[in-house]
């Protein structure tokens, strides 16, 4: 399970903040997450009833993105 909190196209997560590139939907329970920090740029992988955003869980990957992309 991770938990993050997501603002102003920040995500915050074990400790660091990063900003939030692209979101890309795999599956009906997966989506790829890219993120840029200062020195880092990478992929992360949230997955449906796995994720925590913002004190709610999310169900779907729908549910992630919309979340996401409307926050």
């Amino acid at each position: 399970m991770i938990t993050v909190v997501f603002e102003d196209k920040k995500i915050s997560q074990m400790d660091y903040t990063y900003n939030l590139v692209d979101v890309s939907k795999c599956s009906e329970t997966l989506v790829d997450i890219h993120l840029m920090g200062d020195i880092h740029d990478f992929w992360f992988t949230y997955v449906a009833n796995e994720t925590i955003i913002n004190g709610v869980l999310q169900t779907s990957a729908d549910m992630i993105i919309e979340t996401l992309t409307n926050g």
